[in-house]
């Protein structure tokens, strides 16, 4: 009996483990990516052409901009609603994002962003939460958000030049990728 019980438990955790957790870190960065790519494709600025395709240049993207287009992103359930009071701050230190998962706990996760070969990277991702850690580890989450900016780029022929973050913000400096790598 013993041993059909310790055999239950290690099925259990092995089923956790390879199969309900990486299902729940690809879902959750998938629609992270998603509605961060979605905001930022959104802001790129028009070129004064008449197709009015994206044109390399300055893009700001505002905290409540980007809190708004996760709620939506997050809220058509492409998580299930697991995740709830998503919140995003920007400042000269770096980027926060909060959220709640279902059940009630929480956790901000914390990072910096930098430029590097043209993309958009993370550094020293961070959570305050043990058990959301578990779940969606901050490396993850970072690389999601970088994800979701570099794909909307490179869809429309971009690349990231710079960016600067102020009180709430976050401006993005991007040139075509025919124009090569900067100085």
């Amino acid at each position: 009996m013993l041993g059909a019980s310790l055999l239950l438990c290690i099925g259990g955790w092995g089923v956790l483990t390879y199969v309900t957790l990486p299902r729940v870190r690809q879902g959750a960065s998938g629609a992270l990516a998603d509605g961060v790519g979605t905001e930022v494709a959104r802001r790129l600025p028009e070129a004064a052409s008449p197709g009015g395709e994206p044109a390399a240049g300055t893009t700001v993207i505002t905290a409540e901009e980007l809190e708004r287009a996760l709620a939506e992103t997050f809220g058509q359930g492409g998580n299930g609603g697991s995740v709830q009071n998503l919140a995003v701050d920007f400042g000269p230190a770096g980027v926060a994002l909060g959220l709640q998962a279902e059940g009630g706990q929480a956790a901000t996760y914390t990072g910096v962003p930098a430029v590097e070969d043209g993309r958009l990277v993370l550094r020293d991702m961070a959570s305050d939460s043990g058990v959301l850690e578990f779940f969606l580890p901050a490396d993850e989450l970072g690389r999601a958000i970088a994800d979701g900016v570099n794909q909307a780029l490179a869809a429309d022929g971009l690349r990231l030049e710079g960016l600067e973050l102020g009180e709430g913000r976050i401006e993005l400096r991007t040139k075509s990728v025919d124009e090569g790598v900067g100085p």
